[in-house]
């Protein structure tokens, strides 16, 4: 049996971090982790993963030097992030980057030299998996039969009831607290809409990411409440799911939502048009400066027409039974690292 070295260089806990606790950590392979210390080595084996506890990137470096020395794998799988640099200096074990992110995820000369740098990483590398066809599009492809793209899967739940309170529009975000994501267009809009609307906003999510004055926005109608390892009942207990991200390439917490007959408002941005039909499962709106207007014309759409959240969430649940299946997405990982 392989033994395969998963790397997750992410920081706090968002997607990619729930990628490796709820996917990769079901390959049939004999694994060992490598990760940042966050929420994620609450989920994974005490025996088996192993922590950078390191900032500078030279340093991580070193820490999965020796972490290779101890483990021996076959295979390492670099997740998301920066792990694509360190493809450069494996020169003795095949890797395998996993994309996660795209290129609007940096600015200016940062992603001048990130782009410089995923070009050049596809000489070092056997294999790119991206998330989505957007983020496999992306960039120079000099090595065009290393790529492939595989959708992330999720576990198909029993189809939800949910009750869709004619009082009271409860409104559900997950994710990194961060601007990035929209949030705080988020809970501007709905701060003005429920002076004249029984709306409640619940927001979930890692702190450590926090660029913005959150205690602005804090009352009885826009509840933050921090990090939870299981937030199913948080799905359950809402009538729609927004996330504005400026970019995305691809999004398993919209996933998530749609698992639990959600209806979505999101960024028509990256790989989001991939997962959600406008019209059919949601509202997608054009990420720009005017979005607050298209923002709060959604939601009210949605309170004035309640028959909508029904419609948006049944389409949503068959569509991820068809198309984003746990399993089907495990095996076409494994398929792709039986080929190395």
């Amino acid at each position: 049996m392989k033994k395969l070295l998963i790397v997750n260089t992410f920081q706090g806990f968002g997607g990619g971090e729930i990628f490796v606790a709820e996917t990769l950590a079901k390959l049939k392979y004999e694994k060992y982790y490598l990760i940042n210390d966050c929420f994620l080595p609450e989920l994974l084996p005490k025996d088996k993963t192993y922590l950078f506890n390191v900032k500078s990137l030279f340093r991580k470096f070193l820490v999965l030097k020796n972490v290779m020395s101890k483990t021996c794998p076959d295979l390492v799988l670099l997740n998301g992030g920066y792990g694509m640099y360190f493809s450069f200096f494996l020169y003795n074990v095949p890797t395998i980057v996993y994309h996660h992110i795209t290129f609007n995820s940096y600015n200016g000369i940062k992603k001048f030299i990130y782009i410089f740098l995923y070009t050049l990483m596809q000489f070092f590398t056997q294999k790119i998996i991206c998330v989505s066809r957007y983020a496999c599009n992306q960039g120079l492809k000099i090595c065009r039969n290393k790529y492939t793209y595989i959708y992330h899967g999720i576990v198909n739940l029993p189809n939800a009831q949910h009750g869709h309170n004619t009082e009271i529009m409860h409104i559900l975000y997950v994710g990194r607290i961060t601007k990035n994501k929209g949030l705080d267009v988020i809970c501007e809009v709905v701060g003005k809409l429920q002076k004249n609307y029984n709306i409640i906003l619940n927001i979930v999510g890692d702190y450590k990411t926090v660029d913005f004055d959150i205690d602005i926005y804090k009352s009885d109608n826009i509840i933050f409440h921090g990090f939870y390892n299981d937030v199913s009942k948080f799905y359950e207990e809402s009538d729609v799911f927004i996330s504005l991200p400026k970019y995305e390439a691809f999004g398993l917490s919209i996933l998530d939502a749609m698992n639990h007959s959600l209806a979505v408002i999101a960024t028509a941005v990256g790989g989001i048009p991939e997962l959600v039909e406008d019209g059919k499962g949601g509202i997608l709106i054009k990420h720009n400066k005017n979005m607050k207007d298209s923002v709060c014309k959604a939601i009210l759409s949605l309170i004035q027409d309640r028959k909508l959240l029904q419609v948006y969430g049944e389409y949503n649940k068959a569509r991820v039974k068809q198309n984003f299946d746990l399993n089907k997405t495990i095996l076409r990982i494994e398929n792709v690292i039986d080929t190395i």
